[in-house]
């Protein structure tokens, strides 16, 4: 897992700020998380699912960014059903985390993160990263 999490944050690290900071996600908690809000600053997106066997990505993620958010860390967390692996919705997720991880760093909405119906992040990433 911290592999992942290390080759996660090296490649989002790696890409051009410009193109991914006019992103905008859905947030759990309601409104929209730009990314713009965080320049400057490392972003970790994750894709994330709270029903598979990847689930405890969670208590790593958290553990991440409460071990760097002070020194600018931003962890995203994306929650996805692209794999049939996540609560019915949002409310659902959030109170998942919450209660199982204690989670407090940002995450969107239910989000598609591959094929034609992919967040736009995720679809630009694929173009220019050949990453999906």
């Amino acid at each position: 897992m911290r592999l992942l999490i290390a080759c996660l944050a090296s490649l989002l690290f790696a890409l051009p700020g410009a193109a991914v900071e006019n992103f905008r996600f859905a947030s759990i908690d309601g409104g929209e998380l730009a990314l713009q809000d965080w320049r400057g600053r490392p972003v970790l997106v994750a894709n994330t699912a709270s029903l598979c066997a990847f689930t405890g990505q969670y208590e790593g993620l958290q553990a991440l960014y409460d071990r760097y958010r002070d020194r600018g860390l931003v962890v995203l967390a994306v929650p996805s059903n692209d794999f049939n692996q996540e609560l019915a919705d949002a409310g659902e997720v959030k109170e998942f985390c919450e209660i199982n991880y204690d989670l407090d760093l940002p995450m969107t909405d239910i989000t598609s993160v591959r094929g034609d119906a992919a967040h736009p992040f995720f679809r630009w990433l694929r173009e220019t990263e050949g990453f999906e």
